[in-house]
């Protein structure tokens, strides 16, 4: 059995209904496929190598990084069904720009706090939603559109099926969370 590793990434999350339709839709094109869990759907936005055991410090260091994060909610709409022999994934026909303003800012703050993003990785947003061998296709889908209002910092189990939540963010605003006086 292969040793356990653990990874740390950020990410957003559809909403649960939604999550569950994305896999449903998934099992319908390739119902062979091993296909992701709907409670582990999401769109990764930042992620470090994976180390041989939990590293504390990585998680200290990334949760800071998150604390400061100052970011409006954007929509995002995932509506191009990707697949190749390997993997199935919902993709966007266009980028959003305060998605790639997030991922600066992740991508940022990870440098200062000395956390490196995993090795050759480049921001390319997506949603996988099964591991197969199947055929290659590439077409539009209707489309899972949805107000993305937070950030979460997970803890991947790599070879567990196991994502911990280690933290969450309102997308407050760009100037960040306001306090009120009332």
């Amino acid at each position: 059995m292969a040793a356990d590793l653990h990874r740390y990434f950020f990410a957003f999350l559809p909403p649960d209904q939604m999550a569950r339709q994305m896999v449903q839709e998934a099992v319908r094109l390739d119902p062979g496929a091993q296909h992701q869990r709907a409670d582990r759907v999401h769109s990764t936005i930042g992620i470090t190598d994976d180390f041989p055991s939990p590293r504390p410090e990585v998680a200290a260091a990334l949760l800071a990084v998150g604390q400061g994060i100052a970011a409006d909610p954007f929509i995002c709409q995932f509506d191009r069904i990707m697949a190749r022999p390997g993997y199935m994934a919902l993709r966007l026909s266009r980028r959003s720009r305060p998605m790639g303003d997030l991922f600066r800012q992740i991508e940022s703050g990870m440098r200062r706090k000395g956390c490196k993003l995993r090795e050759g990785y480049a921001h390319d947003p997506h949603i996988t939603l099964s591991y197969r061998g199947g055929l290659s296709c590439n077409r539009l889908v209707p489309g899972y559109r949805w107000l993305v209002e937070d950030l979460v910092l997970i803890h991947s189990h790599v070879g567990e099926t196991r994502h911990d939540i280690l933290g969450r963010w309102s997308l407050s605003g760009a100037e960040g969370p306001q306090l009120s006086l009332f």
